[in-house]
């Protein structure tokens, strides 16, 4: 069960201090994972045959340009829909048919079958799961995808909260326009990932099974990808457009990051159990390959220990005080670093002792005293011993 929007989740919580939003997720990062765990736990919308490749609908409903043009633009905004391409978008819209529901009307019931999906033009829907409400959806968001697609069961209950008009595709049509893409679907992926530079030690065995675990996910440009201090549960690829990495750390010790083509972010929260380091934003519209924490680890497993340096050398990147060096320099101090392990309450440097190490946290957390009085608290990413 999904809901696509066109509201920017991470506009939602900007305001929302730090300590209030820990241990959370975006709703858009939670909607991702409910999509990889579905593609995962069920069988494949490709897996089994879909009959004559013929949509079940042969009458397209006529819609003027405004609406197209909305439907378009709410399809975007859907996780699984981000993987077509034009045409199999318009092909989706082409079917689509317009249908009034009453308020209180249950339009999905958790458990069944599912048999349409859903765009909302108009109203308001909760989602109703095992009696709890799990979220909302309204105008431009779009549901009941997942069901259709991988053969599970719907995932939770829909109540119309209003009277609302919805634009629905049956099971067989709309998995018929997306199976139809999905060799294109599946190539443009493997070629997205080749150019991947730390997945180039990968065999194609390997990297055939990153292109199945990965979900297209597109960004606006401005759209909060990530939100500082959340727990992180996804990995992200770059395929194309940039992204902002920006309020890194804590005390302004780290600049600003511009990621491209190629480039990846989201690992640290994953490697080392930490909340999110820094927010991310869409710099340019962004096409990103999705991979959540299961899967990270079940498919990049070979590759954790350069996960771990490249880790490294980007937080040596970031780092204020080492702005002026360049990339080869950069690559050469990271050789000089040792990894070294403190138990709780060790104390690692000493006032008033003579120093002569510069140390930067990998994993947990450290305080900084002046006599007995706290003036600093530490985390991964942090750094100390630069002034001695």
């Amino acid at each position: 069960m999904g809901c696509g929007s066109s509201k920017k989740d991470g506009d939602v919580k900007e305001n929302v201090p730090a300590q209030e939003r820990k241990r959370e997720t975006s709703a858009s990062e939670d909607q991702l994972m409910a999509t990889l765990r579905s593609k995962r736990r069920y069988k494949n919308v490709f897996a089994e045959t879909v009959e004559d490749q013929v949509p079940e609908v042969t009458a397209a409903m006529a819609k003027d340009d405004d609406m197209v043009l909305f439907l378009t633009k709410a399809l975007a905004e859907n996780f699984v829909c981000a993987s077509l391409d034009d045409t199999e978008v318009g092909k989706i819209v082409e079917y689509l048919a317009r249908e009034r529901i009453a308020k209180n009307t249950e339009i999905i019931k958790q458990g069944e079958n599912g048999d349409y999906f859903y765009v909302v033009e108009s109203g308001t829907f909760d989602f109703i799961k095992d009696g709890e409400k799990k979220g909302s959806c309204g105008e431009g968001g779009s549901f009941g995808e997942l069901a259709l697609l991988y053969g599970a069961p719907r995932a939770a209950t829909v109540i119309a909260t209003s009277d609302a008009y919805v634009w629905a595709v049956d099971r067989k049509t709309f998995r018929t326009i997306v199976a139809s893409g999905s060799a294109k679907s599946k190539k443009r992926v493997y070629d997205a990932l080749t150019r991947v530079d730390l997945l180039s030690g990968l065999t194609d065995d390997q990297l055939a099974l990153v292109a199945d675990a990965v979900q297209i996910i597109k960004f606006s440009q401005g759209t909060r990808i990530i939100n500082k201090n959340e727990t992180g549960n996804v990995f992200y690829m770059i395929e194309s457009g940039q992204v902002d990495c920006t309020d890194v750390g804590n005390a302004n010790q780290f600049q600003d990051l511009v990621l491209a083509e190629g480039e990846y972010f989201g690992e640290r929260a994953l490697l080392t159990d930490q909340l999110r380091a820094a927010n991310v934003t869409a710099k340019t519209d962004v096409t990103l390959l999705a991979l959540d924490r299961e899967a990270f680890q079940r498919v990049l497993g070979p590759l954790r220990a350069l996960l771990d340096r490249n880790l490294s050398t980007r937080v040596l990147r970031s780092l204020e005080l080492l702005k002026n060096l360049t990339e080869e320099e950069h690559k050469k101090a990271i050789t000089l670093f040792r990894e070294r392990h403190f138990e709780p309450g060790i104390p690692i440097v000493k006032q008033g002792d003579a120093g002569d190490e510069f140390f930067i946290i990998k994993t947990g957390k450290a305080t900084v005293l002046i006599g007995e009085s706290t003036v600093k608290n530490l985390e991964a990413g942090d750094y100390f011993g630069e002034k001695a």
